[in-house]
């Protein structure tokens, strides 16, 4: 056989004979999946059959699709892509921690299946992208999400960006998410804000009485880290404790016992009637928050005061 090449008739290439001299090899055809990447889920994706789904099988998949995909997948920065009317869902290694125990279930999977506790919130957002009117932008949003079995709090910093519809110009064909999870940095801030405060304001008082209304009115404006406190005051033995201040959850109402068995320096402390207010007291703060799994953690603080 012969190729030709204007008028000048040349021997064909055998695809068999090895390059020669100087001569570029040629280059292996990629694999259909090539473009999942490397990493877990590049393994995952490669291993799903993705033709009982509507993405259908590998092969079909459009050019756009395989394209997004790629940038997915090879990108160390969380990202996740919605795809088709029903936006299911392919993400990359440094998504899946965003999922939680929704992962690996979560491949292929409809976007408001796996995140139902906060479509509310999503949902819109996809929808203003798919529309092509421009992208959106989030910043430390607050997110309640049910990632382990429990309502967590959460804050993203994200932004959703229409992927065009190369047969349907005018139209989005899915949606790519960029996002960071910044709830460390959120929690931390808010909780050093209100240590500051409290330590700020800590001065103003000159009682143990009023160090204990400053202490539960500063805590007070943080109820997502302290839903509710209530303080007492342990006498000069330290063996009884009486109620001072309740700010809060109902739960936090003055009780006439407080339902708990305190022990300091091996004796148990017990509570009692108001002291007089002019004893030395030992000012002790008993916060009481409830974490999202309905758990409570007891935290102590302690300010000794004399009475002027």
């Amino acid at each position: 056989m012969t190729e030709r090449y204007g008028s000048t008739e040349l021997p064909a290439a055998d695809p068999k004979r090895p390059p020669a001299f100087g001569e570029a090899a040629a280059e292996p055809s990629p694999a259909p999946s090539d473009f999942f990447g490397p990493g877990e889920m590049g393994a995952v994706l490669r291993g799903h059959d993705w033709s009982r789904t509507p993405f259908g099988p590998v092969d079909h998949w459009p050019s756009n699709l395989r394209t997004t995909v790629g940038i997915v997948m090879h990108s160390r920065f969380p990202m996740l892509l919605w795809w088709g009317p029903e936006l299911r869902q392919i993400y990359n290694d440094a998504y899946r921690p965003v999922l939680g125990a929704k992962h690996p279930r979560a491949v292929g999977q409809p976007g408001a299946q796996v995140w139902a506790e906060i479509w509310d919130i999503l949902g819109p957002r996809a929808d203003q992208a798919r529309a092509m009117s421009h992208a959106t932008w989030d910043e430390d949003l607050f997110l309640p999400m049910d990632r382990y079995g429990f309502t967590e709090e959460t804050y993203f910093t994200f932004s959703y960006s229409p992927v065009p519809d190369t047969e349907m110009p005018g139209r989005s064909a899915g949606v790519l998410v960029t996002c960071t999870e910044t709830t460390q940095r959120v929690l931390g801030e808010r909780r050093v804000r209100s240590l500051r405060d409290l330590g700020a304001r800590s001065s103003e008082a000159k009682t143990a009485e009023e160090a204990c209304a400053i202490a539960a009115a500063t805590v007070a404006s943080n109820t997502r880290d302290v839903p509710f406190i209530t303080v007492y005051l342990l006498d000069d033995h330290g063996d009884r404790c009486t109620w001072r201040e309740s700010v809060g959850s109902s739960r936090a109402r003055r009780p006439r016992r407080w339902p708990c068995r305190l022990r300091r320096a091996g004796r148990r402390i017990t509570c009692g009637q108001p002291a007089p207010s002019s004893r030395l007291v030992r000012c002790t703060s008993w916060m009481m928050s409830h974490a999202a799994s309905g758990r409570s953690s007891p935290g102590i603080g302690r300010r000794r005061f004399a009475r002027r």
